[in-house]
């Protein structure tokens, strides 16, 4: 089997946070209100849960449900980066087998954990083609970046994805630019900023003048800056208003600007601090 790489679907659904013994029906209940991007990891803890939906959708349709349909992102955690390629393949492999799906549309390094990101990375080049579309980052500086493709040689795949924080309140033009300047797709994660921009002032009357939900306003935004995004939530009427978010219109320039020089640094610190705990775990 060749797989060549596609690109990621406009909205995905995020399995961070779900509980492992409400994957099933939340996942079931995601491809019924019509997602085919899913946003999984090791870390999340659900992938054997995600899996057996993935299983049971793909049997109960056969002539409908294609594997072919689905986007399925995978990560491999810092422990097994810091732990060095064997670990980092194992955990591709045993991914792999839990989510049941033969293949990977995208399999990302979750953090550069510093020192050993690159060798991560390397680990996994001979899986594309073979078990994975494509190689993607998640959050990566442009320093990050530079430092892994320093250590890759001539002809070998490039990242072609990086996921970030991507909202109103976590908007880092600069950042995103440099990826989509290097031919890389921006996948934007946690555009409700966990639920607490829901009751942004701003954020509501944008809501109000559109007919649209707070949570649509939000996801819709990032789609008008040339993000992909992922949601996450365990009710099936919000996973339907969710995709819809697609579809509507208003002034996406009332929501620029919110994103404060302070946000920023706290968001950069967090970064910062997640890389030097990664390599005490």
């Amino acid at each position: 089997m060749s797989l060549t790489p596609i690109p990621v679907p406009p909205i995905g659904f995020g399995l961070y946070l779900i509980a492992a013994d409400r994957t099933y029906e939340c996942v079931m209940n995601a491809l019924r209100a019509g997602y085919r991007h899913f946003d999984s990891a090791s870390f999340y803890k659900n992938e054997a849960q995600a899996g057996n939906a993935f299983e049971a959708w793909l049997r109960s349709d056969p002539e409908n449900n294609k594997r072919d349909d689905l986007f399925i992102v995978g990560k491999v955690w810092t422990t097994e980066i810091v732990a060095g390629a064997s670990a980092v393949r194992a955990s591709f492999e045993k991914s792999l087998s839990d989510l049941k799906i033969g293949f990977f549309d995208m399999f990302m390094i979750h953090w550069p954990v510093p020192g050993h990101h690159t060798g991560a990375y390397l680990a996994l080049v001979d899986k594309v083609g073979t078990e994975t579309r494509a190689l993607g980052v998640s959050n990566y500086s442009a320093a990050d970046y530079d430092e892994l493709v320093a250590g890759l040689e001539e002809g070998m795949p490039r990242p072609a994805c990086c996921q970030m924080e991507v909202s109103p309140y976590m908007w880092r033009a600069t950042l995103v630019d440099f990826f989509k300047n290097k031919g890389m797709q921006v996948v934007g994660y946690k555009p409700l900023g966990r639920g607490k921009r829901l009751a942004e002032d701003k954020v509501k009357g944008v809501a109000a003048k559109c007919g649209g939900t707070e949570a649509q306003v939000l996801i819709r935004w990032v789609l008008s800056k040339g993000v992909e995004v992922i949601c996450k939530t365990t009710s099936e009427a919000r996973m339907s208003e969710n995709l819809a978010a697609q579809a509507l219109e208003f002034d996406f320039s009332e929501l620029d600007g919110l994103t404060t020089e302070d946000m920023v640094k706290e968001r950069e610190e967090h970064e910062k601090k997640r890389k030097e705990a990664s390599l005490k775990e």
